[in-house]
């Protein structure tokens, strides 16, 4: 940073102060980065070479701060005190003139015998493209009835963009700044469709930066290695897939139906869980069984076992011969069965409730060999769901094709926000020994028992106030400390 007090080759865009970039960027559609130079007014004080570091320490709150621009400066070169003297660069807001510098900070100066009053100036600061970050620039460059990019996903060296219609005839300049100022970022992406194919990912636009796809990322201390363009990875979900790891412990079995590249999967198998791991992606199944292997992970490849499966074959036949075994008190893996906790993920919001059904007389061919106090297995299953208020009326809807209504014991926790009024939530309850046997008096038992008391709670709901239901509702779906109108704030940035 330095100080221009001697240079006016940007005379026309001298300001007194203002933060953004210049206004004749607006519009731009070709990066031009000389457009961005600039030149501003700042508060400055010439304090004493020696004074320079005891001083800097005391009145660091009332400096400028800007992106690469350092608060010291140099004096004019013509400047008698060049040598001997510094500027201290001030905060506009706080001290905009001498008659404006907080007392407290007058304080400090006198201390030191710095004479503000006749060593106050303001300094022309020349500022350029490097000067502002991603968002800042994007905001200049857009339009102002175009939504400024508030934000984007990084999958190891890509940015993931999901561009609205309004941004996308500046999608190559908006990748380009991406590019400039990120600088792990090398790809720079634009999503093209909803992931609505069988394999879960979704075509993809080259931006800015190399068309690279294969990539490494870290989540929770793992390496997962894939191509981004041939599988599906959320680095949102960062913190659900802990969440779960974290209430398996040693010894139990984990059935990841729509493993991925194995996010649940890894770290669970890292804790010594027996996990059976599946994805139908060929793709997502060579990544995985990869992600066992690095070195990083330190997975022991005992504990993990991985299928390239239709979620309903897994079931049919992996998950059933495995969980029989287990709950006819037979001995796997080496260890006594009929004490393990049991869970199963499925993870694929879209449509996992519809895999549901195939649980239906899973086991009824073991009916006999199964007591009722076996501990059955729980199971995680994740849904989107646009009633963001209350889902569980959405998800009822849903279940009549599959499990027939909500089962005796079951919660409802939010996850994350998708989309404008569009939410993601997971799903937990176990699964009933009735269901997995396919005893059809006690499935109807269970249920009646569930819809009673759902009608209860309508009931006792319907008498209380507005603030109180809207209370309700944050504690069910997790969301405490939120405002009614804030939930959308605490999210899964992971």
């Amino acid at each position: 940073m330095q100080s221009l007090e001697e240079k006016t080759s940007i005379e026309d865009n001298i300001v007194a102060f203002d933060r953004s970039p210049p206004s004749s960027v607006r519009g731009m559609k070709v990066l031009d980065r000389n457009a961005f130079k600039k030149v501003i007014q700042v508060p400055s004080i010439a304090v004493p070479c020696k004074d320079l570091k005891s001083l800097l320490r005391k009145v660091k709150p009332y400096l400028f701060k800007f992106r690469f621009i350092n608060a010291v400066a140099d004096l004019a070169k013509n400047d008698p005190a060049f040598k001997s003297y510094k500027l201290l660069l001030l905060d506009p807001d706080s001290c905009g003139s001498v008659e404006k510098i907080p007392e407290s900070l007058k304080t400090i100066l006198k201390d030191r015998k710095v004479d503000f009053e006749n060593g106050f100036r303001m300094t022309k600061l020349e500022l350029d493209y490097n000067n502002w970050n991603a968002t800042e620039t994007i905001h200049a460059i857009l339009p102002e009835d175009v939504d400024n990019i508030s934000g984007f996903s990084v999958v190891g060296h890509i940015a993931h963009l999901n561009l609205n219609e309004e941004a996308l005839p500046y999608k190559h300049i908006i990748g380009q700044v991406f590019l400039d100022k990120t600088p792990t970022i090398k790809t720079v992406v634009n999503k093209l469709n909803t992931i609505d194919n069988t394999f879960r990912n979704f075509q993809m636009e080259v931006l800015a930066g190399e068309e690279n796809f294969v990539t490494r990322v870290r989540e929770n201390g793992f390496v997962f290695e894939m191509d981004f363009s041939k599988v599906y990875w959320n680095s949102r979900l960062g913190t659900e897939h802990q969440r779960i790891v974290s209430e398996l412990n040693e010894g139990d079995v984990l059935y990841d139906i729509f493993a991925g590249v194995g996010p649940f999967a890894i770290p669970a198998a890292k804790k010594a869980v027996f996990v059976y791991a599946n994805d139908l992606n060929p793709a997502s199944f060579e990544a995985l069984e990869k992600n066992t292997k690095i070195r990083e992970n330190k997975v022991n490849s005992e504990f993990i076992k991985c299928y390239n499966l239709d979620g309903r074959e897994f079931i049919k036949t992996v998950i059933k011969k495995d969980l029989s075994e287990r709950l006819c008190n037979r001995t796997v893996d080496g260890e006594e069965t009929r004490k393990t906790k049991i869970h199963i993920v499925m993870n694929l919001p879209a449509i996992a409730v519809e895999f549901l059904d195939t649980f239906r007389g899973l086991l009824a061919n073991f009916k006999k060999d199964i007591a009722d106090s076996l501990y059955l297995p729980y199971v995680y299953c994740y849904f989107f769901s646009k009633n963001v208020d209350y889902p569980e009326d959405e998800l009822r809807e849903r279940l009549k094709s599959s499990i027939g209504d909500l089962p005796p014991g079951y919660s409802v926790r939010f996850v994350r926000n998708v989309a404008p009024k569009k939410d993601m939530f997971c799903f937990n309850f176990q699964l009933s020994r009735s269901y997995l046997c396919d005893e059809e008096d006690e499935i109807k038992e269970d249920v009646k028992k569930c819809q009673e008391k759902s009608s209860g709670t309508l009931d006792i709901a319907e008498e209380k106030t507005d603030i109180e239901d809207e209370v309700e509702r944050k504690q069910k779906y997790n969301l405490e400390g939120c405002e009614p109108d804030q939930k959308k704030l605490k999210l899964d940035t992971s």
